[in-house]
């Protein structure tokens, strides 16, 4: 989770905000604030008062727009594949909503998807998501999310294991009273609904009375009669469509009208439902990581808390950032905390180096066994060397020095000795008489001292070595009578080719 995040509810009549800090002991509230917001009014104006009441920078935005800017439908497609529903959804909605459904991004929660899909629809016009950009913009906000009302403050109840698997959640606000269903706990319906709270002795929320209940029941039993019936309808029209007889288990009241006095009391009489306040001990948690005296009452500011605490990836397809309004990010993907990130580039390239380091010191004390098993092979095949320094090196010298020595350098100047040999077995015929008596090769020539027959013999032993291409010329050195005078000593030089 983003270090700091920022919680923006904006209303009708009002802007909640609230900063949060997450990191691995949970969360942390940072601060909080409230404004109103003028009928008519830019809320670039109200969010500019609202930064001389908090610091609006965070390293998360999520913000929540009014659900009297959407338009919401429920419909059924036969698949359940969710980019197959990403697909077909726009043109299954193309007949029902009023203007081009090229001018709306398209948002949906499928809620139950056992035989194709049961889905929620929400649109909101591109003209109205443009203008609230600029004046989130202007005050220096570029939201990563942008849902619907009260959304995460179900989302929140929904993940308690307490919760039923079907309820409603009725936002009792001082303007506007919003309703939220859900099934399988999984949010259904989202309707707005037109009986509206009796004024009390204010008008919308003050600063310093976000949750002081009214001091009159003027017309209350009134409103909440309207209020039931409208439920009710809703509902009723809600089954019919889908086809479905889910009845809910818990009535979640919330907002500034659930503090009016016998509230509870009428609707569960009414309704016959079980009925539960969300207030402050929804967030618990975050109480208990700060002082409780200082915390606000949460009648209005429930809406900005749920925001702050929710995850941003719970939004899934009812993030509206999206259809040509994706959140800008540069090339990098650095977003507004620098420190932040050169921080996570150090801790890159710290634990690179490291892993250079090791995998050299690895290689290193590879190198250096080696380099101790050749020393040794060294010592052992010749053990009166008594100076080391590179002993690769001083190996192939002496293996080297040791061929000169036993005759077999010939792959310096010529064939080896072996070769030699069989050539001149091999050219010599047979019926040649011959005694070779000895035989010395060097680098550059073979000498031949051996005894025939007759001076001829010798110049025919001549002649058969003259064509071979181990020598380049073939001399006879000496030839001269033995003792006897019945035999022909003799000295051959065969001057070597290289090759």
């Amino acid at each position: 989770m983003p270090g700091v995040i920022l919680g923006l509810d904006i209303g009708e009549r009002y802007i909640s905000a609230v900063r949060i800090k997450g990191g691995l002991r949970g969360l942390e509230p940072l601060g909080w604030g409230h404004v109103n917001l003028g009928a008519g009014e830019d809320p670039a104006g109200a969010l500019g008062r609202l930064a001389g009441q908090l610091d609006l920078s965070g390293d998360m935005a999520l913000v929540s727009l009014p659900p009297c800017l959407f338009s919401f439908r429920n419909v059924s497609l036969p698949f359940q594949d969710l980019k197959k529903i990403r697909q077909a959804l726009p043109f299954e909605l193309e007949s029902m909503v009023a203007r081009p459904i090229e001018e709306m991004i398209v948002g949906f929660c499928a809620y139950d998807r056992n035989a194709g899909s049961k889905i929620l629809a929400a649109l909101l016009p591109k003209e109205v998501i443009s203008r609230y950009l600029m004046s989130l913009k202007a005050a220096g906000i570029d939201p990563d999310v942008i849902t619907i009302g009260w959304l995460p403050v179900l989302s929140r109840l929904i993940k308690r294991p307490a919760t039923p698997e079907n309820g409603l959640l009725l936002e009792l606000g001082t303007d506007r009273t919003t309703l939220y269903g859900f099934s399988n706990k999984k949010v259904a319906l989202i309707r707005d609904l037109s009986p509206v709270l009796p004024k009390p002795s204010y008008h919308g929320l003050s600063d310093s009375r976000l949750s002081v209940p009214p001091k009159t029941e003027d017309g209350l039993a009134g409103f909440l009669d309207s209020l039931v019936k409208e439920v009710a309808a809703t509902l009723h029209s809600f089954t019919s469509q889908q086809g479905s007889r889910t009845v809910p288990e818990r009535l979640f009241l919330a907002g500034p009208g659930a503090n009016y006095p016998g509230v509870f009391e009428h609707v569960y009489k009414t309704t016959g439902i079980l009925c539960e306040k969300v207030d402050s001990e929804t967030y618990e948690d975050l109480w208990l990581r700060s002082n409780r005296q200082t915390m606000p009452e949460v009648a209005g500011m429930l809406g900005a808390f749920a925001l702050a605490a929710w995850e941003a990836r719970k939004a899934g397809d009812l993030n509206f950032r999206k259809q040509g309004f994706e959140l800008e990010r540069d090339r990098l993907g650095i977003r507004r905390n620098a420190l932040r990130t050169g921080i996570a580039i150090g801790v890159v390239v710290s634990l690179f180096s490291a892993n250079l380091w090791v995998e050299y010191s690895f290689l290193k004390k590879k190198y250096d066994r080696l380099g101790e098993g050749i020393s040794e092979i060294y010592r052992q095949s010749f053990p009166n060397a008594k100076r080391i320094v590179d002993p690769l090196q001083q190996m192939k010298v002496a293996i080297n020095e040791a061929a000169r020595a036993r005759g077999s350098t010939g792959g310096v100047s010529g064939h080896p000795v072996i070769e030699i040999m069989m050539d001149l077995s091999k050219r010599i015929a047979p019926s040649v008489e011959m005694r070779i008596a000895r035989l010395l090769v060097d680098q550059d020539s073979v000498r031949i001292t051996g005894r025939t027959d007759t001076f001829n013999t010798v110049n025919i032993i001549k002649g058969q070595l003259e064509p071979s291409d181990f020598y380049t010329s073939v001399t006879i050195s000496s030839a001269t009578l033995d003792q006897s005078g019945k035999g022909v000593q003799f000295e051959l030089n065969l001057q070597r080719a290289r090759r």
